[in-house]
């Protein structure tokens, strides 16, 4: 064993009772190093701190678990995605892992692909249901029409899909030149999104225009 890489918990990464040091104990060459997947986890957390992204964030997840705690509602939300665009290979949402933020990506960029199948569900289908799921999904409908909603769910989408690649980071039988090659080019394309801000961001917007096109709302109005 030559190397071992952990969170930066101390359970994990004391230098003394740590598994890190438990390990080194019997094999000295193997040095401890913060899992980057992890570090990763913990930049994009501390990114999306601003009240709108994390709000939009928060919608997400609320929309996934309303359809994810109901059969019917499963079904109905297949049925929708079926009659709407029966090519589409996702027809289900996913759900946020509430300790990974890696593992969000996929929920996120799978929310924004389905965004119209979700609007046709929650608001021609759901309200049609009792009345405490009609209510339910009344207040996620107006929820994720709202200008400020879809922006940042655009913007969360847009820099996500760039990060999504660090998954491979932890395939087994990845090699150091492959996982460096995979950081520099997201560290890039990053770089480039910063230093031409106003091209990106027309993008984001036009996306979002779309979106808001789909949802029947003006984005003017934020």
């Amino acid at each position: 064993m030559v190397g071992q890489g952990y969170h930066g918990a101390s359970a994990m990464s004391a230098v003394f009772n740590g598994v890190q040091a438990i390990i080194s104990n019997e094999h000295p060459a193997a040095l401890y190093v913060h899992c980057s997947s992890h570090c990763l986890n913990l930049t994009l957390s501390a990114a999306c701190k601003l009240s709108d992204i994390r709000n939009a964030h928060g919608i997400v997840g609320e929309v996934a678990d309303f359809f994810s705690r109901s059969a019917k509602r499963v079904t109905l939300f297949l049925k929708c995605v079926e009659e709407l665009v029966p090519e589409m290979k996702r027809k289900k949402l996913v759900q946020l892992c509430e300790t990974r933020w890696v593992e969000r990506h996929d929920a996120i960029i799978t929310f924004v692909q389905l965004f119209a199948r979700i609007l046709a569900a929650i608001i021609d289908k759901c309200q049609l249901l009792d009345a405490n799921t009609g209510a339910e999904a009344s207040m996620l409908g107006h929820s994720i029409r709202t200008p400020q909603f879809i922006v940042a769910v655009v913007v969360l989408e847009n820099i996500l899909s760039v990060t999504l690649p660090s998954k491979a980071l932890q395939s087994v039988t990845i090699d150091l030149i492959h996982a460096l090659s995979i950081i520099k080019c997201a560290h890039n394309l990053l770089l480039q999104k910063r230093h031409e801000a106003e091209e990106s961001f027309t993008d984001i917007w036009q996306q979002a225009t779309k979106l808001s096109e789909e949802a029947g709302i003006e984005l003017l109005s934020c």
